[in-house]
């Protein structure tokens, strides 16, 4: 019989992935009440903005994990 060390890093970890996942999940659920409130804005409007806004956020989720 294995045993896996669990100590309370881990567990800090797995809530926060957990917590990650959760909001990446309403935010993403929420898009489409966005993009209908969006009349007059063509496709490509919409997935520029979209493209910028991921890679802002993308930008600084990295900056803080690897530049800390």
């Amino acid at each position: 019989m294995s045993s896996i060390a669990y100590n309370s890093e881990n567990g800090i970890s797995n809530r926060l992935g957990l917590l990650f996942v959760f909001a990446a999940g309403v935010l993403w659920s929420t898009v489409g009440l966005g993009i209908r409130l969006i009349e007059e804005a063509s496709v490509w409007q919409i997935l520029l903005y979209r493209s910028v806004a991921l890679s802002a956020f993308l930008y600084v989720v990295i900056r803080l994990l690897f530049m800390s």
